[in-house]
Order: structure tokens, then sequence, then C-alpha cells
């Protein structure tokens, strides 16, 4: 019930609006992999996907990742992100947002989180090689464990993202989100680095460190993933 829930408001949160102006979507997939052969057998596969929607009023984001990592037949890492997210721009600083959810880690304790949240969106710089954005807003988060408890808690999600152009085919990029609940808050930053090999496709180093401050027994508070990904963009 709650799942089918969760999906219904993931689904809201791309608006019934935008489907009366022409849609632009444009987006990157990311897939990097690892693949070891003798004294130890290896296999890490990261996938990544985003479709961008720009309009004049309206920008939308839906995003979905994926990671899958074993050794000797073990398996050590499963991960599956969905989010929405899209945004009223009242003028060229200033919006609306609404954006949700979904995180399944089966390594963590957890065996779902999903948040969602509205709230006001700033853009601080907003120049040809560089932006700053920055948002504040009230939402929910479900935290369902896999023991069945769950730990549902209004909270507070704040973020901010930073893009730098740093050549004609090179960017660097920086997010950081928080939610802070009255029980569990969680932060998120994204750090990478993005150099175009031709017209579309690229290669991408990326730092993700995510940390949970109230996390079941006998899991690490904090995750670290470091990858070298190809981006195809279309």
């Amino acid at each position: 019930m709650k799942k089918s829930l969760i999906c219904g408001l993931l689904i809201a949160t791309y608006p019934l609006t935008s489907l009366a102006a022409p849609l632009g979507w444009k987006g990157e997939a990311e897939l990097g992999m690892v693949i070891t052969d003798g004294n130890t057998e290896t296999q890490n596969i990261s996938a990544k996907m985003d479709l961008n929607d720009e309009q004049e009023s309206w920008r939308h984001n839906i995003h979905a990742e994926a990671l899958n990592a074993s050794a000797d037949d073990i398996r050590s890492a499963e991960k599956y992100i969905l989010s929405g997210k899209t945004s009223y721009k009242f003028n060229e600083f200033d919006s609306a947002f609404l954006v949700g959810t979904y995180d399944d880690d089966r390594f963590s304790g957890f065996d779902y989180q999903v948040s969602l949240a509205a709230g006001y969106g700033r853009r601080l710089i907003n120049s040809d090689d560089q932006t700053l954005d920055v948002e504040i807003g009230p939402g929910y988060r479900i935290n369902e464990l896999d023991s069945g408890d769950s730990v549902d808690e209004a909270m507070i999600r704040v973020g901010g993202k930073y893009f730098l152009a740093l050549s004609k085919t090179s960017n660097f990029q920086q997010s950081l989100v928080s939610e802070i609940g009255e029980d569990i808050t969680i932060t998120k930053s994204i750090t990478s680095v993005k150099a175009q090999i031709n017209g579309s496709l690229a290669m991408k180093a990326s730092l993700t460190i995510k940390n949970t401050s109230e996390v079941p027994e006998g899991t690490e508070e904090t995750d670290t993933e470091t990858a070298v990904t190809l981006v195809y963009a279309f």
C-alpha cells in the first residue's frame, strides 16, 4: 500500500500544466563498469539517467540510478534511486519547487526511504559560465526499516547546486542536499568533473558522500562512492 502511494507521489511531482506546452526534453545516460577475473572475481556496475525539460515558466527533472557490486559471487552493494522534481519560475531568479525521491539501498538497513518536499528556490548566480541555486522548504519522509518498523517524520529540505564551466568542453558541478528530520537527518554531497570527448560523449569523475545521522545497528552512517563513467547526451 505504501509503495503504491509512493509511486503516486513521485508522479505528482510532474504537473499536468507541463502538458499544455511543447516539451523539449533532453537527457544524459551514464554507465560505469569494472569487471576483474583471476584471484578475485569482481563486478561493479553503475548506471544513471537524467531527463530535463526547460520551458519559459517550468523546469522538470527525472533522475534514475542503479548500483550493483559483487566479489566472488557475493553481492556487496545494491542500490536503486528514483526522483522527480518540478519548478515553477516566477522570474529569472525566483521559483517554487516540488520534489519526490525514492531510495532503495539493500545494504543500508532500510527497506526503502521516500521523501516529498516543496518550497522556495533562488538563483544567486546566473551567468554564461556559472550558476548557483539554493532552495529550502518543508517536507515529509518515510523511513521503512528491514525489521518492518517505520519512522515517519516531518523534515526541512535545504539544498544548493553550483555549476562552473571550466572550458568549452569541461565543467565542474557540486550539489549538496540535507533533509533535516525530527529523528533522522540525511545529507548528500555530489562533486563531479565532466570533460567532453566528442559531440555527444563525455567522461565524468564523481564523488558521492551520503551521511545518515541515525542508522539501524550493524550499518555505517556514511557511504562514499567514487565513480568514473561514460556519459552519452541525447
